[in-house]
Parts: C-alpha cells; sequence; structure tokens
C-alpha cells in the first residue's frame, strides 16, 4: 500500500472520534446539577464541533453573553474530564485508516480546538500518545483553527512541508486553517458541522460521506 501524502492530519471531533455521545450527555449532566431541563440531543449536536460554550447557550436557548454561561462551563470541564471516553468511539473504518498510515510509515496526528486537558485523555484512552507524530489543541499554541499556526507547527514536527500533507476535518476552521497553510484539505461530510458553514472560497480537494470513501483518497498513485 502506498500513501498519497507525507503526513496525514486529523479533527478529532467529527472526524476521527465520534465524541458526541459524551458530550451531549455532559451538557445535560451540568444542566441538571445546576436545576435546568435536559436538552434534546439534535439540539445540542450541530453545536458539538463549536465548543462547550455554545452547546451550553442553545442547550439553554440563551445568547452568547448569558451571565450563567461562565459557571456552567466550568461545571462542564469538572464534569467531562471524568466522562470523556465512555461513549466514545472511532467512527467506523477511522482505525484502520490510521493502522494503514503506521504500515506505510506515514505521520499522522490530531489537530483540534478541543482543550489539551481533554484531547489527551482521549489520547491515553486510545493508546495514540505514542502513535501520532502531532498533537496540537486548541490551548497548545497562542491562535487555533482557522489560523494556520498548528498546522505548520504540526508539519515542523513531523519534518514535512504543508503542501506536502492533508487536512482531514469536519469543520470550515479545518478548511480555511489547510488553505491559509497552503496545505489540501477534505472535507468530511458525515461529521458534526454543515457544508453550509463552507464559504463560497473554502474549496476542500474533496468531500467524502464516510470513511470508507476518504481511505481511497490517502492511499494510491497520486492522481
Amino acid at each position: 500500500m502506498k500513501a498519497r501524502y507525507k503526513a496525514v492530519w486529523f479533527d478529532l471531533d467529527g472526524t476521527l472520534f465520534d465524541t458526541a455521545p459524551d458530550l451531549i450527555a455532559t451538557v445535560n449532566r451540568t444542566l441538571a446539577e445546576h436545576g435546568y431541563p435536559s436538552a434534546p440531543a439534535e439540539v445540542i449536536l450541530p453545536y458539538t464541533g463549536h465548543g462547550s460554550r455554545q452547546m451550553l447557550q442553545h442547550a439553554l436557548s440563551t445568547t452568547a453573553d448569558d451571565p450563567r454561561l461562565p459557571a456552567l462551563q466550568e461545571a462542564f470541564y469538572a464534569h467531562y474530564l471524568r466522562h470523556v471516553a465512555e461513549e466514545t468511539r472511532w467512527f467506523p473504518g477511522m482505525a484502520a485508516i490510521v493502522d494503514d498510515l503506521d504500515a506505510c510509515g506515514v505521520p499522522w496526528g490530531i489537530i483540534t480546538n478541543k482543550l489539551e486537558r481533554f484531547t489527551y485523555a482521549l489520547a491515553r484512552h486510545f493508546q495514540l500518545e505514542q502513535r501520532v507524530a502531532a498533537i496540537v489543541c486548541g490551548d497548545t499554541l497562542a491562535t487555533a483553527k482557522p489560523d494556520p499556526a498548528p498546522l505548520a507547527y504540526a508539519c515542523a514536527l513531523a519534518g514535512v512541508r504543508p503542501e506536502q500533507a492533508v487536512m482531514v476535518g469536519d469543520s470550515a476552521a479545518d478548511i480555511r486553517a489547510a488553505a491559509r497553510a497552503g496545505m489540501p484539505s477534505i472535507y468530511c461530510d458525515y461529521g458534526y458541522t454543515s457544508r453550509a458553514d463552507l464559504a463560497e472560497d473554502d474549496r476542500p480537494i474533496a468531500f467524502v460521506d464516510s470513511p470508507a470513501a476518504l481511505a481511497p483518497l490517502l492511499f494510491g498513485d497520486a492522481p
């Protein structure tokens, strides 16, 4: 098997792992602790890729400046760290893709806006820390996606140029960060955000609706 890229970077939530069940459960656990009713999963799900504050905001049907949100967010953090991997799973087929990257000797890693404390907890749970070439989180550097710095940093760690790598993700932030870094990108329609979030000039090289559709874009002779 031959890989098409010198390195492959994955977003975490909605791309590599299906983290939504634990995120949604944590939102509702936080709400219950503070005396608020649970929110339906379908209300929270569209915001799982946008951070805990937006999930809580929309679960409460409130505004971004609601003074309750900072305390709720801190409570969310405490609960989520304790329950970060109870229901989280690989998206079907993703474990096989990273196994194949390992077999090809291609560095791969995680570039996420998730905070380090949660990302590394998941990495430890899934025994990834010794496998990845880089883990770059939302608080690793001074800036996060869509700024290109996290992608450039990961490439420097792996010893590859941005144009030799590919960013795989399910959000506009992934696609924009890649474009600004001079890196091709692949958009995952199976994730948590919508193509409607993409601007006209957000142009990934491909859209995929499953990891099975992703694999042929990562392996084989270059087109």
